[in-house]
């Protein structure tokens, strides 16, 4: 098979103005394509057997994660800075962050080739977690993420526009119009999506959903429930290093007292390549890109 040569891109995206209709970016970088999405083997491409796999290791370099660069450099947004061309304002949650002083990197990668999953880590300022999913570690109903997005671009040809955009969805869950379930009429909880757009804007066309079933995908080519399992809750929540691991997502929170990580609440999901094709494929096939 032909290799191709592609770039991620990765762009925050948060609120519920999200970019099927509006686009808030806070910040942009590039970074080439470390997997070569072209080259994966076949996977089952039915969401609701396809599980999570072990996270990375806790670190950065080998068997941990890695830096999203830019021009060779970490990329290390500006707490609080807005997106001055479109108007946006961030805070908490929806603000993408350094960390303390001396600063430390904004977002981090991973790859696992043996299952051909794809790790993606951002750091945020706020508390992403519902109180509830805080507390019990619930993922269902409006759980486990507060009603914000987290978004990866990826760009596979470099023309400077995304092909794929993978959404943490946070506003799905609770009943919402946009909520996709396995069962009609089930409030599962948020979910985890990817999208296939190849024209030339960083915006998707979102799926139509009714009664919790998707009744026009548009540019969804595959979704799961972000929590695929209740979170184990840490003993202290304010411990570095307390984890809430919902499956398919995760949370991981560290304080200043780390030296390697720095402060902040790293916001983590996963995605098989295998689930990057170009038409809905949740059982139903689609090709792959």
């Amino acid at each position: 098979m032909k290799k191709k040569r592609g770039f991620i891109k990765i762009l925050g995206l948060f609120g519920l103005l999200f970019c099927f209709s509006l686009f808030f970016p806070e910040f942009r970088g590039e970074q080439e394509n470390p997997l070569n999405l072209q080259d994966y083997q076949p996977w089952s491409l039915e969401s609701v057997n396809d599980p999570p796999v072990s996270w990375p290791n806790e670190t950065v370099g080998t068997g941990g994660w890695l830096y999203y660069t830019q021009l060779g450099d970490q990329i290390k947004d500006l707490t609080g800075n807005p997106d001055c061309s479109r108007g946006a304002s961030v805070s908490g949650s929806n603000d993408i962050s350094r960390g303390d002083s001396p600063y430390y990197a904004s977002c981090y990668y991973a790859y696992d080739s043996t299952n051909q999953v794809f790790f993606y880590r951002v750091r945020v300022a706020g508390d992403p977690l519902t109180p509830q999913a805080k507390s019990s570690g619930d993922g269902t109903g409006s759980n486990p993420w507060t009603n914000n997005t987290w978004n990866l671009l990826v760009d596979l040809d470099g023309d400077g526009w995304k092909e794929i955009n993978v959404v943490l969805s946070g506003d799905s869950g609770g009943g919402k119009s946009t909520d996709i379930s396995v069962v009609p009429g089930s409030n599962d909880g948020d979910d985890l999506k990817i999208y296939y757009n190849n024209s030339p804007s960083q915006c998707v066309t979102s799926e139509t959903v009714s009664n919790n079933q998707i009744t026009n995908p548009s540019d969804l080519v595959w979704w799961g429930n972000a929590a695929t399992q209740t979170a184990v809750v840490p003993p202290n929540p304010n411990a570095d290093g307390a984890t809430w691991d919902f499956g398919r997502t995760r949370l991981v929170y560290h304080t200043s007292a780390n030296s390697v990580w720095g402060s902040g609440y790293f916001v983590d999901f996963q995605f098989r390549i295998a689930n990057c094709t170009n038409a809905y494929n949740n059982g139903d096939g689609g090709a792959p890109i």
